[in-house]
């Protein structure tokens, strides 16, 4: 049995992202902490086994984690997990929530998280 993967990448170019803090508020991290979770769960009502087991397998993935939440008016709108595997950054459960998709959030996100990779002198992006 075969399944089809498609994987979507980018070279990371010169940062030219400012973010607009007005807009929105975001927090890096540079591991994926409980806050960043019990987000997901919120924000994808995965069930708490199901939570869990995702918990357990990031846990035992050695690459450095980094994770973005996006707030407005101090609700999450938004998080990503990114997995730095030098030199690429591969990008994992981008969620935008439900009342706020399609404006534009989840490229929001992709900038941020872009603009942190260029920062760090990662070179590919992939999803």
């Amino acid at each position: 049995m075969t399944d089809e993967t498609i994987i979507m990448s980018t070279e990371i170019g010169q940062d030219n992202f400012s973010p607009n803090k007005d807009r929105f508020d975001f927090i890096i991290e540079h591991d994926v902490d409980i806050k960043w979770y019990q987000v997901l769960k919120r924000l994808t009502d995965i069930d708490s086994s199901k939570l869990e087991g995702f918990r357990k397998i990031i846990s035992r993935t050695s690459n450095e984690k980094i994770t973005c939440l996006l707030m407005k008016d101090n609700h999450p709108v938004g998080i990503v997990l990114g997995v730095i595997e030098k030199p690429y950054i591969g990008i994992f459960d981008l969620v935008v929530h439900l009342d706020y998709r399609r404006q534009g959030i989840g490229e929001f996100i992709m900038r941020i998280m872009m603009s942190y990779a260029h920062k760090s002198k990662l070179q590919t992006m992939y999803l």
